[in-house]
């Protein structure tokens, strides 16, 4: 195998700006990757695992500035020398935020567009957006605005683009976490099986892992620890350590059993249908939740997940049926967006606390201390991914709700982050619904599990949760 990307003591430190000063990020990364090679880098959020896939893509320090020393090389010429837009067939991407990549109102148009820019004829580009279809099994998408989509489909539809423009190396920031497992599964065993050369940044060891053949490292300090070069136990201790496993000394939250229970939200033969889409109608038989559980609703992306959380909590409104919130003319609900930028506005982390609220500034300390918050001055813009997913909790902790509805609130948090935050907000809520990829996350929180498909709940489970997720999401049928 050639060698095809090689970095050397890599360090890169981010420019400060008013009330905030960066610490130096990385610290010598050394990093040697040869044609072919799946690579997995592991970190807790804050560690570095995004701004390395954007320097790599020359978009960093050219767009942020900072100061960057040592060496990276694509194929023996440093990346520096290339404009980012030079790189579409040797270097690829999917960012963390799939909003931050999106550009047309078409899915076809959307995988089209880079090919445009690359010149191939129209054959040509008609064979390869439809083959990008067929590998991502999302032909169903082929005329939805992506806008309409959800983030585990904007995902697979940037996925599509990459295979489309068929680079040499593959860079998935956080990818797997909002796919289901299958989809997931099929996705990275089909890239080892054409040999691609990936580096897979994620914030925990998911369980499809355990299934591929690839090579561990985890970012820490700025620096890169290979697993080969380390003992498994000291490997996994290291995992713990760094919050990407469920760390088995600590017990899971327990839900409130009670004898009595008060429903919280009830929902019979409830009926939604979006405008102008004629390939999805949900259609809830029944659903509930009562006051004091975690309950989680997991399906295959595009199931109606996120269209259900959003209907409870009043985003959208109902077609026909019953829907009954407890307290909903009080806002009873808040509801945690897959992605946090639809709910962060505000200039400072103080300003997005307090924003409607009289809140002291030992609550303001306090809250920024629970949830790991940099400090009240800094702009959410300039903190990462993760960070805003916490302070986007933060502020529902506040406003003090009685249901909180977390859709994909793990993505892009370490496992320790997310226990953190489940734990906070459970003191609060009378009632908490998981929309969730992670089946660990499901059986580990909840009292029950809804499984929803194609717009229906397929099954409600409430016993062996574990057995039951896993059969149903890695196999090819839906009919359980």
């Amino acid at each position: 195998m050639k060698e095809i990307l090689k970095i050397e003591n890599l360090k890169y430190k981010y420019p400060s700006y008013p009330n905030l000063d960066f610490p130096q990020l990385l610290n010598g990364i050394n990093l040697t990757i040869n044609t072919g090679d799946f690579i997995v880098i592991l970190g807790k959020p804050e560690t570095g695992k995004s701004t390395l896939l954007k320097i790599i893509l020359s978009l960093i320090p050219r767009y942020t500035k900072g100061i960057l020393s040592g060496k990276i090389e694509y194929k023996g010429i440093p990346v520096a020398n290339y404009n980012p837009y030079d790189l579409i067939e040797k270097i690829g991407a999917v960012f963390q935020n799939p909003d931050e990549q999106i550009f047309t109102t078409s899915c076809d148009t959307e995988i089209a567009f880079a090919l445009e820019s690359l010149g191939l004829n129209r054959e040509e580009m008609i064979r390869r957006v439809n083959k990008s279809f067929e590998v991502l099994k999302i032909e169903h998408l082929r005329n939805r605005n992506p806008a309409t989509l959800s983030g585990g489909e904007k995902k697979k539809l940037l996925m599509a683009c990459l295979y489309a423009a068929n680079p040499q190396i593959w860079l998935l920031d956080e990818i797997i976490d909002e796919l289901d497992p299958g989809s997931a599964l099929s996705i990275v065993q089909r890239l080892i099986a054409e040999k691609r050369t990936v580096i897979l940044f994620s914030s925990k060891m998911l369980n499809i892992f355990k299934d591929i053949s690839c090579n561990f490292f985890i970012l820490k300090n700025g620096i890169l620890l290979a697993a080969d070069k380390m003992k498994n136990s000291d490997f996994n201790m290291l995992m713990a350590d760094e919050g990407l496993v469920i760390d088995n000394k600590h017990e899971a939250l327990t839900p409130v059993q009670r004898l009595n229970p008060e429903r919280m939200v009830l929902i019979e033969n409830l009926k939604y249908k979006y405008p102008g889409n004629i390939d999805f109608n949900l259609h809830i038989d029944n659903f509930h939740i009562e006051k004091g559980e975690i309950v989680s609703l997991a399906g295959k992306n595009g199931s109606g997940k996120s269209t259900l959380g959003k209907l409870i909590a009043g985003l959208k409104e109902k077609e026909s049926g019953l829907l009954s919130v407890k307290g909903k003319n009080n806002l009873s609900c808040a509801y945690l967006f897959q992605n946090p930028d639809y709910q962060i506005f505000l200039p400072t982390v103080k300003d997005e606390l307090s924003f409607g609220l009289k809140l002291t500034d030992i609550e303001i300390e306090d809250t920024i201390s629970k949830f790991k918050l940099p400090n009240r001055d800094v702009p959410p813009s300039l903190m990462s991914y993760g960070a805003r997913k916490r302070l986007q909790a933060a502020v529902y902790y506040l406003m003090d709700r009685d249901i909180y509805i977390l859709d994909e609130a793990d993505a892009g948090l370490s496992l320790k982050d997310f226990d953190m935050l489940i734990n906070i907000l459970y003191k609060k809520a009378k009632s908490i619904l998981i929309i969730s990829h992670n089946l660990d996350l499901c059986t580990r929180y909840s009292n029950r599990v809804y499984l929803i498909d194609s717009g229906k709940i397929v099954k409600e489970i409430e016993t062996d949760l574990q057995n039951t997720l896993d059969t149903y999401f890695m196999t090819e049928s839906s009919n359980l």
